[in-house]
């Protein structure tokens, strides 16, 4: 039901906006901006009331759990940014010795 509901008002809006484009391409008048005016306003009002872009109720009990894995999953790649650091500092010294013997020998 929901998901009709959010395609009707979707389908107006539409509807309201090729109106709305056709009212300024054509010469404006102020009746037919306030008329506009008037049932922009009232389908914003129907959408607020209906609550029908709400989240769901179990949305904050999933925002939460999302936070903690991913919370659990930068702890993780933080510990693999240290190893990767160590070894990559740990290679550029063996790298560095392996050139100054290289340097001594010729």
């Amino acid at each position: 039901m929901r998901v009709l509901f959010q395609l009707a008002i979707c389908v107006c809006m539409i509807i309201l906006a090729g109106g709305t484009i056709h009212y300024i391409h054509d010469r404006p008048e102020f009746g037919g901006g306030f008329l506009l005016i008037c049932v922009w306003g009232i389908l914003f009002v129907l959408i607020m009331a209906t609550g029908a872009f709400d989240k769901p109720k179990g949305a904050k009990e999933s925002s939460s759990a999302a936070t903690e894995h991913l919370t659990h999953l930068e702890k993780r790649l933080t510990d693999i940014q240290s190893i990767v650091i160590a070894l990559d500092e740990k290679l550029g010294r063996i790298e560095y010795q392996g050139q100054s013997a290289k340097t001594e020998t010729t």
